[in-house]
């Protein structure tokens, strides 16, 4: 369950601000994949040339209502589709965290550090998928899942702990080597991919 303080203190304003953003990227994709979508590009022009007039194929006038379902299905093209999948996906993602309390999180470092590994080394492997001379994917069908996105969030959640359980034992060169450590190796597989950006 959701803490319900949590609930309470929400920055609303920030939310509204999130979703406006969502539905403004929405009307940016399906502006910029019209011509690249599925849908044959003449079929489209003739669309829109019709919907401008007002008149349906014969030259007379269109109720809206037929308009408006033309005008529905150019603005959901396959990308806007993928990225409603994509939006869906993510506020799923986000009640199961906010759900999970963050002793779990802790409690589960070590499983959650060895997923991290495994899923870079998944991709250098035959199951990665290769794109513009970068390795950085894995093809699970409908989409392509990219494990340095979410080793972001699994090495802020490991190394906070980490240095949490070392707190006032940094002092020397020796022992920060295992923190270099606990970052480089995720660090170094992300490279090898190649992914600069990221592994920064």
């Amino acid at each position: 369950m959701v803490d319900k303080r949590f609930v309470k203190n929400l920055d609303y304003t920030l939310l509204i601000a999130v979703f406006l953003i969502i539905c403004f990227s929405l009307v940016i994709i399906s502006s910029a994949t019209l011509v690249s979508s599925p849908m044959d590009f003449r079929q489209q022009q003739e669309i829109w040339n019709k919907d401008t007039l007002g008149l349906s194929s014969e030259g007379t006038s269109e109720p809206i209502g037929i308009s408006i379902v033309k005008y529905t299905k150019l603005f959901f093209s396959t990308f806007v589709k993928k990225q409603i999948f994509f939006v869906i996906l993510s506020l799923i993602i986000l009640g199961f965290v906010l759900s999970v309390p963050y002793e779990d999180f802790r409690r589960h470092r070590k499983t959650i550090y060895i997923l991290n590994i495994l899923l870079l080394l998944v991709v250098l492997s035959p199951l990665g998928h290769s794109a513009k001379g970068a390795t950085r994917w894995i093809n699970l069908g409908p989409f392509l899942l990219q494990p340095s996105e979410f080793a972001k969030i699994f090495i802020i959640i490991t190394f906070a702990d980490f240095l949490t359980r070392r707190e006032g034992h940094l002092n020397t060169l020796k022992d920060l080597i295992p923190c270099f450590i606990h970052i480089g190796v995720p660090m170094l597989l992300i490279l090898k991919q190649p992914d600069l950006g990221t592994s920064l």
